[in-house]
């Protein structure tokens, strides 16, 4: 039986979730703070407080999205091409001509700067939902449908690689890559091209030692002094952790024994502090977080709102398990955040548009979504 609902349970699950992710990562970003705050401010609070300044600048953004209609999007997405674009290539061009060895990532305007992946991530997602809705019965034709959106998302995914940022690059193409297998895309067009950038990444990664090295880590973890460090003591914090938990704030990891503790390595503190059952209950809200958007997204009657809401959805559940299984030592070390947790105002800010953008979408749609009881 089908029947109208303003407010579904599947949409409020959607929100209880979420706000339960973020109420979890206030908690958990000042227990692994304080310690390296009061190291270099004096301040056990000081990164504790610019989370929150971040958290509350992110849902202000959300709201002002909240309000713009989404499908205006459609509208802008050759001006987003070209405001993208520039913010990624400017630090790139900076870099070269000073010859700096720092990377390229972060765009600057005075004292202000914004993570140049997180980005080019909201540009495609509102780029390839808008691009498969237009071109839907052409998307399964390798040259007028699947190369044009294939050679776009090429584009970004190698500038990103190029600053250099090879785990954001990768995160990103495979976000994108199952946008397009899920608004119709071939597999087979898929593998393939999938395979030929296959090749070329390990070809990257290998001509470039350090980048090398991180891939040698990750197969053999003996080096506990120098270049497993990290990981080593990311699994030390873990095991302390045990079945459930050493309590929180009582964890030893973040006494400036693991580095980047609120940030990179932040799940291990949480794995420490909560436990085994903590940790697998904080996994487990980032799916129930993915199936409910799905979930919505497909009573959504328009593409375009669809899209938008899965690959947001699937971007959000991509980084957390991508962090996770680097602290955990599935994946090798990269600087990727965990959403809504991690001590990251780039991140916070492109979710907080997403998020308004996809809260919009349902407000715009609900009179006509039909729910099942």
């Amino acid at each position: 039986m089908k029947t109208k609902s303003k407010n579904p349970l599947i949409f409020k699950i959607f929100i209880i979730t979420l706000l339960l992710l973020i109420g979890l990562g206030i908690v958990m970003q000042y227990s692994a703070s304080n310690k390296i705050a009061f190291e270099k401010t004096g301040k056990s609070y000081y990164f504790f407080l610019q989370h929150i300044k971040r958290l509350l600048f992110g849902i202000l953004i959300c709201l002002t999205f909240l309000f713009i209609d989404y499908k205006y999007m459609k509208k802008a997405v050759s001006i987003l091409f070209i405001i993208t674009l520039v913010i990624i290539i400017i630090p790139i061009i900076k870099k070269t001509i000073s010859n700096s060895s720092i990377p390229a990532r972060w765009f600057s305007i005075g004292s202000t700067s914004i993570q140049t992946s997180e980005v080019a991530r909201l540009f495609l997602i509102i780029f390839l939902a808008n691009y498969i809705t237009k071109h839907n019965s052409e998307i399964t034709d390798f040259k007028r449908g699947f190369f044009p959106a294939f050679a776009i998302i090429t584009i970004f995914v190698i500038l990103i690689a190029s600053q250099p940022d090879f785990s954001s690059a990768v995160i990103i193409y495979f976000i994108c890559i199952v946008t397009l297998y899920v608004g119709g895309a071939k597999f087979l067009h898929i593998a393939g091209v999938s395979s030929i950038i296959g090749i070329l990444g390990f070809i990257y990664i290998r001509i470039e030692p350090y980048r090398w090295n991180r891939i040698l880590t990750f197969m053999d973890s003996s080096d506990t002094k120098n270049s497993a460090y990290q990981i080593n003591q990311s699994l030390i914090s873990l095991a302390n952790g045990g079945i459930f938990g050493q309590g929180i704030g009582n964890s030893m990891g973040k006494n400036l024994f693991l580095p980047e503790a609120n940030t990179d390595f932040i799940f291990s503190i949480i794995g420490e502090e909560l436990g085994f059952i903590g940790s697998a209950f904080f996994i487990s809200l980032f799916f129930v977080l993915f199936f409910s958007m799905h979930k919505i997204a497909k009573h959504v009657k328009d593409q375009f709102g669809q899209l938008i809401i899965f690959s947001t959805a699937l971007s959000i559940i991509i980084y957390a398990l991508f962090n996770a299984s680097v602290c955990s030592g599935i994946g090798p070390v990269t600087g990727l955040p965990m959403p809504f947790v991690s001590y990251s105002g780039s991140q916070i800010l492109i979710n907080g548009v997403l998020l308004g953008i996809v809260f919009n979408i349902y407000l715009k749609e609900r009179k006509s979504i039909k729910w099942e009881k």
